[in-house]
């Protein structure tokens, strides 16, 4: 995927454009070679009191993010589940999808007698 792909990705996904910068930074995939060093930062904790809230905060981004995107998944699982079981439930019932057009539609009537 180039990078032309994923940049309108970011517009759809929270938290996407930082992942995305978090991974060229570190030299992830679309990273530069040298950007390399960066990542020690990641793994060696800092001293500076200031690059500890920063990371924590970078760290509570990305947690955010997961779990919005958690919840969304679990969502949409569960309505999926429900969806399954209504349509066993109807299964069950002998109910086609058919029959609400056809219960619902009245009998055509005959038309009023004419005064006479």
């Amino acid at each position: 995927m180039s990078s032309s792909d994923t940049a309108g990705f970011g517009k759809f996904v929270p938290g996407f454009d930082f992942l995305q910068n978090l991974a060229k930074a570190t030299g992830g995939p679309g990273g530069s070679p040298s950007a390399l060093p960066n990542m020690a930062q990641w793994l060696v904790p800092s001293l500076k009191v200031e690059d500890l809230e920063k990371r924590i905060e970078e760290l509570k981004h990305v947690q955010f993010w997961l779990d919005q995107n958690a919840r969304a998944l679990s969502a949409t699982i569960q309505a999926l589940e429900v969806q399954k079981m209504t349509m066993e439930t109807l299964k069950g019932m002998n109910f086609t999808m058919g029959m609400p057009g056809a219960a619902t539609a009245q009998p055509a009537s005959k038309p009023p007698p004419a005064a006479r």
